[in-house]
């Protein structure tokens, strides 16, 4: 039996050395993996104590469980959320969202990215028209602050907000029937912890979404909706280009939430509730005009 080399016994020995480092690694990983998840579990529940704790808010649906192992950790939730109408006098019912699938995967991390799923779309009752907002599907990629906040308490959402330090959002597309969104911008807050967002939108599929609406029988009868319908395809022909790739119409817009408003380029098209945050000076269910002046007359800092 020859005796193995001295080049071949070089090979078995970096090779040992090499597994032996490896499976160092990975007990490194899986331990730190687990302790990760452990304090992020523990950050969940404390989160989910606190939203549930805001006043007139309530969460149908089991608190999001962590998965994903050895992949980044995955977030899966399924439930709704209702906001009765007593949690702001800007609301004339209930509001209700419904979120059939929620997952987020990446690690929470200061300056990591986490990535967003909603496969099978939602569901906003009532928040424009009286009627309800449905997306077949949305999607975001995001970029966390560098400093995140320490709760949803208002002195820590204060804190965080005079840093200036928001979420990039790299990329979010969303779609609801022939209408495709896709975006990229920042989401924070204001000064008065009231969402700013700042989004600049591609939207594409609108000419066959007006294109259908026209074969509604009931719109055809109804000489408004006809002219309206009308004087939108004249105004989306003003505004949309052509993908020489596809095709396909679209046009650009920036949308915005700011001041309790959402926006598309100067058309106002809804008033948004005030967020009220646990520990807020401001309370719930006052007067529209006079919570207005008193979120401008407070300097809204913690005591």
């Amino acid at each position: 039996m020859k005796t193995p080399s001295r080049f071949k016994r070089i090979l078995m020995v970096l090779g040992l050395v090499g597994l032996a480092l490896a499976v160092i690694l990975c007990g490194i990983y899986s331990f730190a993996y687990y302790k990760f998840t452990h304090i992020m579990a523990a950050q969940i529940r404390t989160t989910w104590a606190e939203i549930g704790a805001m006043p007139h808010v309530r969460i149908e649906g089991d608190a999001p469980d962590i998965s994903g192992f050895p992949k980044p950790p995955e977030i899966k939730f399924s439930g709704r959320i209702y906001l009765e109408q007593s949690f702001s006098p800007y609301l004339d019912s209930d509001l209700e969202i419904e979120i059939p699938q929620l997952e987020i995967s990446g690690f929470p991390l200061p300056g990591f990215q986490l990535y967003l799923n909603a496969p099978q779309g939602l569901v906003i009752s009532q928040p424009l028209l009286n009627q309800s907002l449905r997306l077949d599907g949305a999607t975001a990629l995001l970029t966390l602050p560098h400093h995140l906040p320490r709760s949803v308490e208002y002195s820590a959402l204060k804190d965080w907000q005079s840093l200036n330090d928001p979420i990039i959002v790299n990329a979010f597309q969303a779609k609801a029937q022939e209408i495709i969104v896709g975006s990229e911008g920042t989401l924070g807050l204001d000064p008065d912890l009231q969402l700013d967002l700042k989004l600049d939108a591609r939207i594409m599929g609108v000419q066959e979404f007006l294109n259908r609406l026209k074969e509604n029988p009931r719109l055809r009868r109804n000489n408004a909706g006809k002219n309206n319908l009308a004087a939108a395809e004249s105004f989306l022909k003003l505004i949309s280009k052509t993908d020489d790739k596809t095709g396909q119409s679209y046009f650009d817009i920036g949308i915005f939430i700011q001041n309790q408003s959402v926006l598309m380029g100067p058309m106002r098209l809804y008033k948004l509730p005030p967020l009220i945050w646990p520990g807020s000076p401001v309370t719930v269910g006052r007067d529209p005009e006079e919570l207005q002046k008193s979120l401008s007359r407070h300097s809204l800092r913690p005591e």
